[in-house]
C-alpha cells in the first residue's frame, strides 16, 4: 500500500553515519589564571585626594579579562564624605574598571565587576594599578577600609 494514503510500513536499518564535520576552532593558549590583591586604606594614604598603587605585574603578553572589587570594611573616617577605587595602568588609572563607590556599606552584592581584553606589552610585563579618590579631606584622614582585587587574566604561552 503507498505510504501516502495509509499506514506506512516499517522503518528500515539506519544508513551509513556521513562525513565528520570540519574541526572547530583551536581552544585558548594557556590557562585563566587569577591574583588576589588585599589592600587597606593605609595603603592608599596621602596628603592628598588622590593615590595610586600597584596591584600587580602583568606577565609580558598576557591578556587581561576581568577585574572583581569587593570591600568588606568601608573606606571613610574624618571628614571624607566619599571614596572611590578604580583600576587601571599608570597610562589610564580607570582602563580596567570604573570608580566603584567603597565608601558605601559593605553586602554580600555590592561588588564592582568589569572586563574586557587587554594585552598592554608583548615584551614586558605591565603595573596594574588601584587609584583611590576621596573628597571631603585627605586620603590621609582615612580610619578604616579594606578591599580585595581578583583579576584574572590569560597568561601567553
Amino acid at each position: 500500500m503507498c505510504c501516502c494514503f495509509g499506514n506506512a510500513g516499517p522503518a528500515g536499518p539506519a544508513g551509513p553515519a556521513g562525513p565528520a564535520g570540519p574541526a572547530g576552532p583551536a581552544g585558548p593558549a594557556g590557562n585563566m589564571s587569577f591574583v588576589k590583591v588585599t589592600k587597606t586604606h593605609t595603603d592608599f594614604q596621602i596628603a592628598a585626594t588622590q593615590n595610586d598603587i600597584e596591584l600587580f605585574q602583568l606577565p609580558a603578553g598576557a591578556i587581561l579579562e576581568t577585574v572583581k572589587q569587593k570591600h568588606s570594611v568601608a573606606f571613610g573616617g574624618g571628614a571624607i564624605t566619599a571614596y572611590t577605587l578604580a583600576v587601571g595602568i599608570a597610562a589610564s588609572l580607570e582602563k580596567y574598571q570604573s570608580p566603584f563607590d567603597v565608601f558605601q556599606a559593605i553586602g554580600d552584592t555590592v561588588i564592582a565587576v568589569s572586563g574586557g581584553k587587554f594585552c598592554e606589552n608583548q615584551a614586558a610585563a605591565v603595573s596594574v594599578r588601584a587609584k583611590a579618590n576621596s573628597v571631603g579631606a585627605n586620603l590621609n584622614a582615612s580610619t578604616g577600609g579594606t578591599v580585595d582585587f581578583w583579576i584574572f587574566y590569560s597568561p601567553a604561552v
